[in-house]
């Protein structure tokens, strides 16, 4: 069996070890530690942060209608936290697969919570017709996506007078832009992509939670303001459309958009009677049934 030493500085203060048997130059002997200690290091690498991945311009995406958005995505397939060790040996495989289950089970209280980064660039009218789209996963606990307590996106926008939410009748490219984002990560999986070596699109994710936020235009130098975020906000009310259509029924459990971590609007996704039907008038305006 192979040796295994894993280091656990920057992981939560709850996992503090001082033993001068285990320790090695700093690290210690995994399997050396008691299972209530290897436990606590499991969840812990659970909780971790991943480094943002640099994106990659994919070309235009086209849907039905003439539909276009700009979509960037990683460079490669993100990485899961617990990827490394699951690799390293047949015990630990077995032990952080077990806590995986136990974090994943629909009845846990911790759950296993996933992080986007969704940067939002507004079409620039003088020279590009387009909106841009990058996402990037800064927390991914496991793969594949099974049961997610709670995917949390940091919805980031450049260039709110380039956002248009409604448009002439319906959905506006915004709106379209976003469903097709959200439909490609249920259709699949974290990699948006349907060129992906790996489609894992997630079994089921309870809450799907959007912080608003506004970043500085490199252009124009916006900032952050309390009245251009109400109006994100109040643009985003148009998921309200997804939520009643019986698209994400048995998908995704609600939908929280919050502001400084206060939620502003929350739905509870229904079901619809003829999904199909509904899914097919749906793409025209972005939204690609899985």
């Amino acid at each position: 069996m192979k040796s295994v030493y894993f280091s656990i500085t920057g992981l939560s203060d709850a996992v503090r070890i001082t033993s001068d048997e285990t320790a090695i130059h700093g690290q210690f002997h995994l399997l050396s530690l008691p299972p209530e200690v290897r436990d606590q290091i499991y969840d812990a690498i659970l909780d971790l942060d991943a480094p943002p991945t640099d994106p990659k311009y994919v070309g235009y995406k086209q849907i039905e209608k003439g539909f276009t958005c700009r979509l960037h995505l990683p460079t490669r397939a993100p990485q899961a936290s617990s990827a490394t060790l699951l690799s390293c040996n047949r015990q630990l495989h077995n032990e952080l697969s077990q806590a995986i289950s136990r974090r994943a089970c629909s009845a846990s209280k911790t759950g296993l919570t996933y992080s986007l980064d969704l940067l939002v660039e507004g079409a620039d009218r003088r020279k590009d017709e387009y909106e841009h789209l990058s996402p990037t996963w800064t927390k991914m606990p496991a793969l594949p996506i099974k049961y997610a307590k709670s995917i949390h996106v940091n919805f980031k926008v450049q260039n709110y007078p380039g956002l248009i939410f409604w448009g002439a009748g319906g959905p506006g490219q915004t709106t379209q832009s976003l469903m097709n984002l959200l439909s490609r990560f249920f259709a699949y999986g974290p990699t948006f992509d349907e060129d992906s070596t790996i489609p894992t699109p997630p079994d089921f994710v309870e809450e799907l939670i959007i912080e608003v936020l506004l970043v500085e235009d490199p252009q124009n130098g916006i900032l952050d303001h309390h009245e251009r975020r109400s109006k994100v906000v109040g643009g985003l009310l148009l998921l309200d459309l997804v939520v009643h259509s019986g698209l994400l029924a048995g998908k995704l459990g609600k939908i929280s958009i919050c502001v400084d971590g206060a939620i502003k609007k929350q739905w509870v996704v229904t079901e619809e009677a003829n999904v199909e039907k509904t899914a097919k008038e749906w793409s025209c305006y972005g939204w690609i049934s899985s």
